[in-house]
């Protein structure tokens, strides 16, 4: 598995950088903020992601789908944004620098890993995004892709099948319609991250793999 900067994504009070952020992007205290993190590619099942949020609907909140990266979908990706029904806003920050990226993840409700199947069911998948959104105790809406697992066991977030907007738009309201339940998902994400995804831990499972290794092709 990849792993996460603890030090750098943390939950976190609302502090000056996170009120300017919310200021530049017009944010506001009610709104329902689901958040993507990541490349823009054909693999991402973006266009599924823009549909469920668009087929959202709460009561008395604004929703905005907030797109923080870049890549070769960005334009036809800004162009499926454009034609949909305008319930919801979608904002493309554009590349955000890594040391500037925690928080946007702080400001979202929920955060959001769609994939599409063809190409990711062969390899599996442990994307740095995850761990980041879990360092920062946010809970996970998220492809059913082979490595997403223990989201499910350890009650982190759901699973829903590739993509089905459907399902991905049901996940999604059920973690946005529940803020004290992703309040208490905070904790057990961070602790989870904490226990599991560091990039220290990570380095001594490689370590680990390499001895392995090394020690059997002696023998």
């Amino acid at each position: 598995y990849n792993g996460v900067n603890l030090q750098l994504f943390s939950p976190r009070e609302e502090d000056e950088h996170q009120e300017q952020l919310c200021k530049s992007l017009d944010l506001h205290p009610n709104d329902a903020i689901v958040l993507y993190l990541g490349t823009l590619q054909p693999w991402q099942d973006l266009p599924t992601l823009l549909q469920a949020v668009n087929n959202l609907e709460l009561t008395g909140r604004n929703i905005v789908l907030l797109i923080v990266g870049d890549g070769r979908e960005r334009a036809s990706l800004e162009e499926i944004a454009q034609k949909l029904s305008g319930k919801a806003r979608v904002i493309f920050t554009g590349m955000v620098p890594y040391k500037e990226v925690a928080p946007y993840v702080c400001v979202a409700d929920v955060c959001a890993m769609p994939f599409t199947l063809e190409r990711n069911e062969k390899i599996g998948l442990s994307p740095i995004k995850l761990y980041s959104y879990l360092a920062c105790g946010k809970p996970v809406v998220a492809s059913d892709i082979r490595g997403f697992e223990f989201l499910k066991k350890e009650g982190l977030g759901t699973l829903v099948p590739c993509s089905d907007v459907e399902a991905f738009t049901k996940a999604l309201k059920y973690w946005l319609e529940r803020p004290q339940k992703t309040e208490e998902i905070a904790c057990k994400a961070r602790l989870f991250a904490q226990e599991n995804c560091g990039w220290g831990k990570t380095a001594k499972s490689v370590a680990r793999a390499c001895s392995s290794v090394i020690q059997s092709g002696k023998r």
